[in-house]
């Protein structure tokens, strides 16, 4: 061995040995890739968290984010059945492509296939920009999976080694996103709710921005809260969320709350309606004129503000000096171009 090998083989044995030190003076342990959090149910320690049943060496898991490796060993698995997905976005099937080279099926929510299929990616980037309809998504993946099965429908229950699964569509995170209810068959307590990112924590969500499915609505919020009142209804046990640790203890008032907080964000999303039913007076705005403008979307005769300024909806045309020349800010699509000159 040459001195310089030598030299990096003490360096690392010596980092290695401080970082052993420095956890047993502390009373840290390394933390395992999988725990089990109740009995049979497993759950990835990264974030976003993945969780698992398992039974007799066979594992049927709930989304594929990165930390899916290491199932197999921790919980002294042979086989993984099946792959369930919660929802499209990034994080949580950054493993699929693995389990579908293994052969493993993945299996996500019918209302999934614009977003994980080949085809239906290609088409939303084809289309994302510039954004039309205000169909917002978050976190696509770059390319389809091929293979994936994107049949879950809402209210379908799959039996799994004496487990039920019913699927559960719980729009809000994202337009396709869903939950599982989870028990033994044996089993007549209420069950494990697998929510995904239907929330994070009591009266939490983890990340409220992609229910903004069109900025100026509370499209998306809204659906969010009717999803966790429809959660509610359920009674869960226990909730095994993505992005925090398990809600055990008063599962139903975590969703209750988070529900109202939702509901509340969702009100407050519009200025004009708070403004009425909170403040008893509805909102005027001064710097929109002529008034018929208000809430319409390019649609009306365009009106003149000035010598050289004309609206129409939120589109503002300034026609230069001479008339000859003209700018426009925000124009509303094909409809604006054709309606300008």
């Amino acid at each position: 061995m040459h001195r310089k090998q030598f030299l990096v083989l003490v360096t690392a044995v010596a980092c290695g040995l401080a970082v052993w030190v420095n956890q047993q003076l502390h009373g840290e342990k390394p933390t395992a890739p999988w725990n089990e959090v109740a009995p049979g149910v497993w759950r990835s320690s990264e974030l976003p968290h993945g969780y698992a049943l398992v039974s007799d060496g066979h594992a049927l898991l709930f989304d594929a984010p990165h930390s899916a490796d290491g199932l197999l060993q921790a919980a002294n698995v042979t086989q993984i059945d099946r792959v369930l997905l919660t929802h499209h976005h990034l994080d949580t099937c950054a493993k699929v492509d693995s389990f579908l080279a293994e052969k493993v099926p993945v299996q996500a929510p019918r209302l999934s296939a614009p977003w994980l299929t080949p085809a239906g990616v290609q088409l939303f980037w084809t289309e994302s920009i510039p954004l039309r309809n205000s169909r917002t998504a978050y976190f696509v993946v770059p390319q389809g999976f091929e293979k994936i099965d994107c049949s879950l429908d809402d209210g379908q229950v799959i039996n799994w080694r004496g487990w039920k699964i019913q699927a559960i569509a719980t729009p809000g995170h994202s337009r396709d996103h869903f939950s599982f209810l989870s028990r033994r068959l044996e089993d007549s307590s209420a069950g494990l709710l697998f929510c995904g990112d239907a929330l994070a924590k009591p009266g939490c969500l983890w990340t409220p921005y992609t229910t903004d499915w069109d900025h100026w609505t509370d499209a998306g919020l809204t659906p969010a809260a009717q999803s966790l009142r429809k959660l509610t209804a359920r009674k869960p046990r226990i909730i095994l969320p993505a992005h925090s640790e398990p809600i055990r203890d008063n599962a139903v008032d975590a969703l209750e709350k988070t529900a109202a907080n939702v509901e509340e964000v969702a009100f407050l999303k519009s200025f004009t309606r708070f403004s009425k039913q909170r403040l008893g007076n509805a909102p005027s705005y001064p710097f929109l004129v002529p008034r018929e403008q208000i809430a319409s979307a390019g649609e009306k005769p365009w009106a003149k503000i000035s010598e050289h300024i004309y609206l129409t909806g939120n589109t503002y045309v300034l026609l230069s000096k001479d008339d000859r020349a003209y700018a426009i800010v925000d124009p509303w699509g094909q409809r604006s171009a054709d309606q300008v000159e």
